[in-house]
């Protein structure tokens, strides 16, 4: 059956439904269980004129660099509430889509869960969710979470 397995948090309703599924399947399947949060970097072109960094760019990248680390605490203490061990892995400036496939790489998961929106946007097709983006290239397999 499965024996890791990896759930994409990120504090999200649906990402919670996932974590506890993560969860409630790692106990009764004895498997190991990862998160992952993740976080995209925003990429502005230097020529975009007027812009340029500030200090309140650096102390707002530090805020989301600590949110992150609260999610991981979180799922952290949610799992070992339930008797179960979690290994947390923070990643952030790197598109969340590739973060986690790389995770899944990195951890030899044999099973993604995810939360998946009950709507697809109609820029969907341009700007593709990161969970559609993952059913499609996730080399394991991936249960999506409503």
């Amino acid at each position: 059956m499965f024996t890791r397995l990896l759930v994409a948090f990120d504090g999200s309703d649906l990402s919670r439904r996932a974590l506890d599924v993560g969860i409630e399947l790692a106990q009764r399947l004895g498997a190991g269980l990862y998160s992952i949060c993740a976080e995209d970097a925003v990429v502005v072109p230097a020529t975009v004129p007027g812009y340029g960094p500030t200090e309140s760019d650096d102390a707002e990248g530090g805020e989301a660099e600590s949110g992150l680390v609260s999610l991981s605490e979180e799922a952290r203490q949610l799992a070992l509430a339930k008797g179960v061990a979690i290994t947390a892995t923070i990643i952030s400036g790197e598109d969340d889509a590739d973060a986690i496939l790389d995770a899944i790489s990195a951890t030899q998961c044999d099973l993604l869960i995810i939360g998946l929106p009950n709507r697809s946007s109609p820029l969907e097709g341009i700007f593709p969710h990161t969970s559609t983006i993952l059913e499609h290239m996730a080399p394991c397999s991936v249960l999506g979470i409503r």
